[in-house]
């Protein structure tokens, strides 16, 4: 299959089109443990609601440390920045091994994330010197699925090892941080070309990196406008993705493998079926459209999920995880290469740290407004119905911005100025 899709590549993109695809392994394994690990807390280590919460901020802390990689790439170079961090973060999953309480397994995530995770904001600046704007959602859409597929088996393996035995989670843990390691070693391979030294040119001061941002973003409206409509359906996902694992457990006493597959396989185990598809429609669509495509089937989803925990009912819950794992590959897709559109070349890791702290902004604070809901407000799952709204709003906003804009990228304009 990678050979095929070699094929649809230009040559000069292959050599990283290929390492990346086997990096994509690992990565996607470690992506997959983060809503595993909700089952993990609900099934086997007797986790709280508030550690539930702390697992669905990981990407938050994550997100609010990734403008510091920016600066460390200037110093270290982009491919360590990629290959160091995913061999940390491997050393912290295998340590999960050897801890039995809810808490320690959540601050050894949290370490594994905040060393792992940041680690997208390079990836996603090196997407635009590596792949062309025609074959990289495409491109992108592929590396997606690869590493869904990975996260897909090391979700149904752990979702049978828990079922099948106790305690016996640990072993996918560190199964996986190996994997992040040896993935490790295949992006070191990756060659960078010349053109990636405009994303690593310096700054001077952090003063005046904070004044380049400023500078940058408010000179392109239309690019903070993008962030205003992507916040509310982002900030809704993040606020009920945790509470999931709780209704079905404490409200519907969900059996593990129902748990196991609403939370954690079918999300990934759809996603390659559907990522080569979406890859395809991205190229073809501006981020703003798509954008409110996906808001639209995220009302969806949370409808489901909140008529499901109203009426006690597991089948919504079914549903509605089969429309997240449809709808996911393009979301990955479309938030990591959304900003690309706006961005000029200079500014690339500029608008990557805005795009990465303001979702780590509303990942952290989310999944704890989540649970204040739901647990001190007792609204329960009509929070689901929350989320649902915020999306329709998101939506609504995207399909204004849209039908404003003028369908020229940044990087065509570059291309038509040359």
């Amino acid at each position: 299959m990678l050979r095929w899709y070699l094929q649809f590549v230009p040559y000069r993109s292959r050599p990283a089109f290929l390492y990346e695809s086997f990096y994509s392994i690992g990565r996607g394994c470690f992506i997959a443990l983060w809503p595993f690990s909700w089952v993990v807390l609900k099934t086997e280590l007797g986790g709280e609601l508030w550690h539930l919460a702390a697992i669905g901020s990981l990407w938050g802390l994550a997100g609010l440390v990734a403008p510091l990689w920016a600066r460390l790439g200037r110093r270290i170079g982009l491919r360590r920045l990629v290959v160091w961090p995913n061999v940390g973060a491997g050393l912290s999953l295998v340590a999960v091994a050897f801890v039995s309480g809810p808490t320690s397994f959540v601050l050894l995530m949290v370490a594994a994330f905040l060393i792992g995770a940041p680690t997208r904001l390079t990836e996603m600046g090196l997407y635009r010197v590596l792949y062309p704007a025609s074959h990289r959602s495409l491109a992108v859409g592929f590396m997606k699925g690869v590493g869904v597929v990975s996260g897909s088996a090391a979700t149904l393996v752990g979702t049978w090892l828990i079922g099948a035995y106790d305690s016996r989670h640990g072993i996918i843990y560190a199964l996986v941080g190996i994997l992040m390691m040896v993935s490790a070693w295949f992006y070191g391979k990756i060659p960078i070309p010349r053109s990636a030294q405009v994303l690593t040119r310096k700054s001077g001061t952090p003063r005046a990196s904070f004044s380049q941002v400023l500078a940058a973003l408010s000179a392109n409206p239309r690019f903070l406008r993008y962030q205003r409509a992507f916040f509310a359906p982002g900030f809704g996902n993040f606020m009920s993705m945790a509470l999931v694992a709780e209704v079905m457990r404490e409200r519907i006493d969900a059996p593990v493998w129902a748990l196991g597959a609403v939370v954690a396989i079918f999300p990934f185990i759809l996603q390659p079926i559907s990522a080569p598809f979406w890859g395809r429609y991205l190229d073809r669509v501006s981020p703003m459209r798509a954008r409110a495509l996906f808001s639209t089937l995220m009302v969806a989803t949370y409808s489901f999920y909140c008529y499901g925990g109203v009426t006690l009912q597991l089948w919504p819950f079914l549903i509605g995880s089969l429309l997240q794992g449809i709808t996911t590959s393009g979301n990955h897709i479309n938030w990591t290469t959304g900003n690309l559109y706006f961005a000029r070349s200079e500014h690339v890791s500029l608008y990557n740290s805005f795009h990465m702290a303001s979702t780590g902004v509303r990942a952290l604070i989310a999944p704890l407004v989540g649970a204040w809901l739901f647990s001190w407000i007792q609204l329960g799952a009509w929070v689901f119905a929350i989320s649902a709204l915020l999306a329709a709003v998101g939506g609504f906003l995207m399909l204004r911005l849209e039908r404003a804009d003028d369908g020229v990228s940044q990087e065509q304009e570059e291309a038509a100025t040359v």
